[in-house]
């Protein structure tokens, strides 16, 4: 299982005065991390103003190129423009992502999707407030870096994704230019509803623990700084279940969305085995709706969720790039303000 995108993230972190990067790679590198780096390469160049060309079409151009090279390493040394690495690192740099679906050592590349292979260094290279599709982070932060004027540079929240014609098409739940708003938030019929932005805090009715009932609508929005995401626990799920059939949402209908590990709705014969399990929303936000049921005939308290702001996925991968594969006799090599650059970009 090889990852090109932890490897250009320091490509792009070295930022050229041109527009054409060239590169070559090692003749003892296995075939397979050699295609998937060209994959990535391609993406970006079809989608942004940059052109990765092989270093033998650059003999007359006096630019000296990047090599990948198969090492027994992983790190990047700036005086030689070589890119050192190897299959057991990348293979511990790549995080479980929830919007992945992983593969084996002995999986084929080819198999490889492209945002598996984008989805490190979109994360890395995001510097927006927002939470964009996998390629649109990438290509909306390379167009601006690059001022490529032919791509746009509309920044989309909220699992919003950009149009054809540089507008956001939002997602359900969500309005505004950039998709940043509540939709439905005229129809709330709770005070605790709305965004929450603290970095640690609870979700529930304003009643709760004391039971509620008529009907209730309500959305809670919970928003991370770009560089984190949202783990939380379901505490507490008190839904009308009343004469529900099996593999049927509850009389109260709840949803989560931002966590591709919950399915949409929460069934009614499932919902207590949530409580108490680590979650981990895909990006920077997470959107929970409840609906009661407006005839139902007892009080039910709802759902108590806590929450806490944690590093992304990408972050945890990138402290261990610095801290755990790079040997001692290699560290030397990778210059310190290359390191300084990368998470400059990071902020």
């Amino acid at each position: 299982m090889w990852h090109p995108s932890i490897i250009i993230i320091y490509l792009i972190s070295y930022a050229y005065s041109v527009e054409i990067i060239p590169y070559k790679f090692h003749s003892d590198n296995d075939e397979s991390i050699n295609k998937c780096l060209q994959r990535a390469m391609e993406i970006i160049s079809d989608e942004t103003c940059l052109l990765f060309e092989p270093a033998t079409i650059l003999t007359d151009r006096n630019i000296e190129p990047i090599l990948f090279m198969q090492s027994p390493f992983c790190s990047w040394q700036k005086s030689n423009q070589t890119m050192h690495l190897n299959g057991k690192c990348l293979n511990e740099l790549s995080p479980p992502l929830p919007s992945l679906t992983l593969l084996s050592s002995s999986s084929s590349v080819s198999s490889w999707s492209d945002d598996a292979c984008l989805a490190v260094l979109s994360h890395a290279l995001s510097a927006t407030d927002s939470s964009l599709p996998i390629r649109t982070q990438m290509i909306h932060l390379i167009n601006t870096m690059y001022n490529c004027t032919e791509g746009c540079n509309m920044e989309c929240e909220n699992g919003g994704k950009v149009k054809n014609d540089c507008n956001c098409q939002c997602a359900y739940g969500f309005e505004g230019k950039n998709c940043e708003e509540l939709s439905r938030r005229k129809l709330f019929t709770d005070p605790s509803c709305g965004i929450h932005s603290d970095e640690q805090g609870t979700v529930s009715l304003s009643t709760y623990p004391e039971g509620r009932t008529g009907a209730t609508f309500c959305q809670w929005l919970i928003k991370s700084i770009p560089e984190k995401t949202i783990e939380f626990y379901i505490k507490d799920l008190d839904l009308d279940d009343d004469n529900v059939p099996p593999d049927q949402p509850c009389n109260d209908i709840f949803y989560i969305w931002g966590a591709k590990s919950i399915a949409n709705p929460i069934l009614c014969s499932t919902k207590d085995n949530l409580i108490g399990i680590r979650f981990e929303s895909d990006s920077n936000w997470l959107l929970i709706e409840l609906r009661t049921n407006p005839w139902s005939e007892g009080s039910h308290r709802g759902p108590r969720i806590k929450y806490r702001q944690v590093d992304a996925p990408y972050q945890r991968s990138l402290r261990a790039f610095t801290t755990d594969v790079i040997p001692s006799n290699a560290s030397s090599n990778v210059p310190i303000f290359i390191i300084l650059l990368l998470i400059t970009l990071i902020r």
